[in-house]
């Protein structure tokens, strides 16, 4: 039987999917996209400046639920969001039935600084 902290998490977790959730998939490494709901942290986003002005690394954080993300996380797993692969760099945390995942993206940048060619 569930303890009612667990409860209460669930239930948590469940509001805040449907309120700020989004339909991404995560194809794990060798295998097939699988549809989850996340919620994802556009705010979270920080940019990287590589050893040529050109290329930046993106990262941002996203929450799945747990049960939804059944595979552990392994580097290199993809996460497509909004038709744009983002690489799942690592497990922040799994806290209350939510898994958190750090994932990344590659870009070119002219020398304006505009995106002129993003990973897909």
């Amino acid at each position: 039987m569930a303890s009612a902290f667990d409860t209460a998490m669930a239930a948590r977790n469940a509001s805040m999917l449907a309120r700020f959730g989004e339909s991404i998939s995560i194809t794990p490494m060798g295998g097939a996209a699988t549809p989850v709901t996340a919620v994802v942290d556009r705010e979270s986003v920080m940019v990287e400046q590589l050893e040529r002005d050109t290329d930046a690394v993106y990262t941002m954080t996203i929450h799945v639920q747990e049960s939804d993300y059944a595979t552990r996380t392994m580097k290199r797993d993809v996460a497509t969001i909004d038709g744009a692969s983002w690489h799942v760099d690592e497990e922040l945390a799994v806290e209350a039935g939510m898994v958190t995942l750090s994932v990344k993206r590659r870009t070119t940048v002219d020398k304006h600084g505009n995106n002129a060619r993003m990973e897909r």
